[in-house]
């Protein structure tokens, strides 16, 4: 029942997948430049007259949401062990994990995949310890998908009770399969991995067998970089070359997110999730502007001031990106999708 439970989830988000690229396009009611503030006016909002004499035309843009595959950790360590409080070390990594989720969903696809396999579920190919074959597929609006996938074997239950072995590296696999089913021209593309120990299988030390699979996840034609959040203590060294390996590390060692509390795991996963999520935030414009200065950007019907450092700006000589300011990044990380809308003025001419 289970099994069947979440392919009935697969199967309802499989619509979903090809809603990566986002086209933007504005239908003016030109009403534009009596009042407000923010296209191209500097810290003082609209210019009057901003297209006197001109006209509105519509841009076409696009912004290339990241996918993030959550790796979790779901080994009896995770499961019994505390955070310096009354949850489990996975029950407070849950609970993060379902607020990024949600607050970003709508402009990230979120997957998942847990690992070991439950013990009610037998490894195939004669494997000794796998990961659990009910996984998701990276999708936006996932959060009540993510939810059901997370809960659905609950490891305090007899037949989802798991071990302490941490097949890290069967998980990372997973995760490339995964990348390389679908949407091959997306390069913005992750691994969360979220695990309280080195990868170990039995009495097998399994560290140089996960970082062959994220070699094989950061090479072609995949190209995905691994983000690691570690808990506690044990397997920092392997935890570090894993993260040197994933292509996305931190600046100063140990290199990967390491909490010892409740508190850093939140703001670890927070803060991981938000640094890939601001990929979102550079937007590609493919419609000739004949005057760049005159370029009006929205974010929910609301114009964002032309202003690097509270509002958006031009990347580059040619300007043909823009990106986002940190304040208007968030805005649009936390509003609905199709809510990102573009125009310019040409003042006379084609």
């Amino acid at each position: 029942m289970r099994g069947t439970t979440l392919l009935g989830v697969a199967l309802a988000l499989a619509p979903l997948l090809a809603a990566c690229q986002q086209t933007v396009y504005l239908n003016y009611d030109g009403s534009i430049g009596t009042g407000g503030g923010g296209i191209d006016g500097g810290d003082s909002g609209i210019p009057s007259g901003f297209c006197a004499g001109g006209q509105i035309r519509n841009v076409q843009g696009s912004s290339e949401s990241p996918d993030i595959i959550v790796a979790l950790d779901r080994s009896a360590s995770m499961s019994t062990t505390s955070l310096a409080g009354t949850m489990s070390r996975l029950d407070v990594a849950l609970a993060d994990l379902y607020d990024v989720v949600q607050h970003y969903q709508g402009s990230v696809r979120f997957g998942y995949v847990g690992f070991p396999a439950p013990a009610s579920m037998s490894c195939s190919n004669g494997q000794a310890c796998c990961a659990d074959s009910n996984f998701m597929f990276p999708t936006t609006m996932a959060y009540q998908g993510f939810h059901v996938a997370t809960t659905a074997c609950d490891p305090t239950t007899p037949q989802c009770t798991t071990t302490a072995d941490r097949p890290t590296d069967v998980a990372l696999r997973i995760c490339g399969n995964t990348y390389n089913m679908f949407d091959s021209q997306n390069r913005n593309r992750f691994v969360l991995l979220v695990t309280d120990g080195e990868p170990s299988c039995g009495s097998r030390d399994q560290c140089s067998d996960a970082q062959s699979e994220i070699a094989m996840l950061s090479g072609n034609p995949t190209q995905v970089d691994t983000v690691v959040i570690g808990i506690g203590d044990s397997g920092a060294p392997c935890l570090q070359q894993l993260a040197l390996s994933g292509g996305h590390h931190l600046q100063n060692a140990p290199y990967y997110y390491h909490v010892t509390s409740s508190q850093d795991l939140q703001t670890a996963i927070s803060s991981a999730v938000t640094d890939l999520a601001q990929i979102a935030c550079t937007i590609d414009i493919y419609s000739p502007l004949s005057n760049p200065d005159r370029l009006g950007v929205f974010i929910d019907g609301v114009p964002v001031p032309h202003n690097m450092y509270d509002g958006w700006e031009y990347q580059g000589q040619d300007k043909s990106t823009i990106k986002l300011s940190p304040s208007w990044c968030d805005r649009l990380l936390s509003a609905d999708a199709n809510s990102l809308k573009l125009q310019s003025c040409s003042m006379g001419g084609p």
